[in-house]
């Protein structure tokens, strides 16, 4: 069965409903995590968990050897569990594939199997080998595509979680931090692990988190980071630009990827000037283009996009796109073609 809504998927959970055979895959991470723990709680008898829950990684796993975990009988319970965390399916060979698909028609009742899938090219509209698993699954059990959150329901999980770890935030608050770490639910309760504990040894009255704690012990995203190295070039400030870039370089971020950071930055740019061009508003862009969660990256480029042309974007974007290639091919150091291209784009930018 196909679960389209999260919240039937779970319901089928509280009732104490069991498949044996689970499919999760999707954006979110923590969401993954989440369900996957609920799952195995239902499962497994805490008691003699050691006896009848079998784990794989994507490191560990072998065909055969997750064929035997699963036809092992459970020790003093109905039913076993084996997961697969993370099931690289389109990464199998292709007779591996054939025996995977085989079984998993036919797991044993006493089997209680859960595939969690993490890979951004697992696109089942597009992907065929990803619709065969689905359409596989769906006939003998329960697969659920775990979306990434709108960001109201992003900020809610914020508020939700520091509360339970005795904090209080405000909703400016709260969308500065998924700013600055992401809106990554797997990455902010991390971030939010060290929040609490560390405004926890700060003594405050009430546990208040601001801004100024983020700064203070919160991670900065490179696409966050990299998104300041724009607005840098939009005030003209050189110094700036330039004093973001090695930053990143110092934490050992590869030029490559601040490139491609810097690259996507531009293209939300020019998708906000495009969309404003032709009287399209917010929703418009969040409905067309993959921004569920990040609705907050479409307000701050329809905002700063206002500042540049449409030919300078493009030029830019362009040149980006040349300089990625050069960066893939160029056995010239690589830090030296990144500063040259932050370098270009104030020359380009001069048009404006």
């Amino acid at each position: 069965m196909i679960f389209d809504n999260e919240k039937q998927f779970l319901e089928t959970i509280k009732q104490g409903y069991i498949y044996n055979l689970y499919l999760i895959y999707g954006e979110e991470r923590y969401l993954k995590s989440v369900y996957r723990d609920k799952i195995i709680n239902l499962v497994v008898d805490g008691g003699i968990s050691e006896f009848n829950f079998t784990s794989f990684d994507k490191e560990t796993f072998n065909v055969d050897s997750f064929i035997n975990a699963c036809e092992v009988l459970p020790f003093m319970a109905e039913k076993r569990c084996v997961l697969v965390d993370v099931f690289d399916y389109l990464g199998l060979r292709q007779q591996d594939k054939k025996k995977i698909d085989e079984f998993l028609q036919d797991i044993p009742e006493t089997c209680v199997v859960i595939l969690i899938i993490d890979d951004e090219d697992f696109v089942v509209k597009k992907q065929q080998k990803a619709k065969k698993l689905v359409e596989l699954v769906d006939k003998v059990g329960a697969v659920s595509e775990l979306k990434r959150r709108i960001i109201e329901d992003v900020l809610n999980f914020v508020t939700a979680y520091l509360k339970k770890k005795g904090c209080s935030i405000d909703k400016v608050t709260s969308r500065f931090l998924i700013e600055y770490s992401g809106c990554d639910m797997l990455t902010l309760k991390n971030e939010m692990e060290k929040l609490s504990a560390y405004v926890h040894s700060l003594n405050i009255q009430d546990n208040i988190i601001t801004k100024e704690h983020i700064l203070a012990v919160c991670v900065k995203t490179i696409e966050a980071s990299v998104y300041d190295v724009a607005k840098a070039i939009l005030a003209n400030n050189f110094s700036k630009a330039m004093e973001i870039i090695q930053e990143l370089i110092y934490l050992r971020y590869e030029p490559v990827n601040i490139l491609g950071a810097l690259s996507t930055a531009y293209l939300d740019l020019y998708i906000a000037k495009v969309a404003l061009n032709c009287d399209k508003n917010q929703s418009d862009i969040v409905s067309s283009f993959k921004y569920k969660g990040r609705e907050f990256v479409v307000k701050n480029s329809m905002r700063d996009s206002k500042k540049y042309s449409i030919n300078v974007l493009r030029k830019s974007i362009m040149y980006l796109a040349d300089t990625d290639r050069k960066l893939k091919s160029s056995r010239a150091n690589q830090v030296t073609i990144l500063e040259q291209a932050v370098t270009q784009l104030f020359i380009i930018g001069g048009d404006k």
